[in-house]
């Protein structure tokens, strides 16, 4: 008899707290909401006194194919972005979608000449648009989007590449604060796990993950599919894919935290038990330790500093 009670005690427990989680939950998507809808109502006016006029959302679509499943979902989320310009009557949202393969990235050469000169050599390869054309976009976006495809159970190889030139800042965050979204298509399996890897990788270069999206399906299933909830016919090919409701509430985290601030944002504890492992091996590792920036050293090309975490 007592076993029973405490059995349908832990179960009453378990039910109150997963409606308690339900509930914070969907208060987090409403007020998300409504920090997007007072920032649209603030461009929309001319006499508001705003920080910035115009916010841009970089997506980085990793897969060597332009119309693919994750250019479709990409597309999707633009024009769900977009379409709160035209309740601002401003362009205050400016989406930029970067090809990967449009880059021409070279392998990383694992040379770290990166993190301890500052100067990458393959900055030297004329075809190679890393230094040219994508760190201006990464530095100057407001928020990020890091989309692939999953081959061979990971990212693809267009995004590791990216990943791998981006090592510096891994050690010297590049993008302090800055709102992230982790967009992964499969045609299978391994989508979560990619997803979360995109996460871990823009919070190791400082940026706030916001939510991921993820989507399952060939690419005739998910035309099919997005057509069966459009309503459309497979002939109409102006709208492919409609976003949930769901991955529309983790778009609007995304903007929520872009064109607000979030002071109640703090790293968990394994975040922080990572940081201090980081500075303790950097006492007992030479290479580690020339790799940290250091007051008054030249060869800190990025220098981390509180400042630097202030947007």
């Amino acid at each position: 008899m007592l076993g029973g009670w405490v059995i349908g005690a832990l179960l009453a427990a378990l039910l109150a707290a997963l409606v308690l989680q339900r509930a914070r939950r969907r208060a987090q998507v409403d007020a998300d909401k409504r920090r997007v809808r007072a920032a649209v109502a603030q461009a929309r006016s001319p006499n508001e006194k705003l920080e910035k006029r115009s916010y841009t959302v970089l997506f980085l679509n990793g897969s060597p194919r332009r119309n693919g499943n994750t250019a479709m979902v990409l597309e999707a989320i633009k024009e769900f972005v977009e379409s709160f310009n035209a309740q601002a009557g401003c362009s205050l949202l400016h989406v930029e979608v970067l090809h990967l393969a449009d880059l021409h990235l070279q392998s990383c050469l694992g040379c770290a000449r990166c993190i301890t000169t500052g100067v990458c050599p393959l900055a030297l390869v004329p075809q190679d648009k890393f230094h040219a054309d994508f760190l201006p976009k990464l530095k100057g976006c407001d928020a990020i989007v890091l989309a692939s495809p999953v081959y061979s159970l990971h990212v693809s190889g267009l995004m590791k590449v990216l990943i791998d030139r981006l090592a510096v800042f891994i050690h010297r965050p590049v993008l302090p604060g800055v709102p992230s979204l982790a967009v992964v298509t499969t045609a299978a399996a391994f989508s979560g796990r990619v997803a979360k890897f995109l996460s871990e990788v823009a919070l190791h270069i400082g940026c706030h993950p916001c939510g991921e999206i993820t989507r399952i399906g060939a690419n005739q299933q998910l035309r099919d599919g997005a057509h069966a909830i459009a309503g459309t016919s497979p002939e109409d090919t102006n709208k492919v894919i409609t976003l949930t409701e769901q991955e529309k509430n983790t778009v609007y985290a995304m903007l929520a935290s872009m064109v607000t601030p979030r002071p109640e944002f703090e790293p968990s504890m394994w975040e922080v038990g990572k940081f201090h492992v980081q500075r303790l091996a950097a006492k007992f590792t030479p290479k580690v330790r020339s790799c940290l920036p250091r007051r008054g050293n030249k060869r800190a090309a990025w220098p981390v500093s509180g400042a630097n975490f202030r947007r």
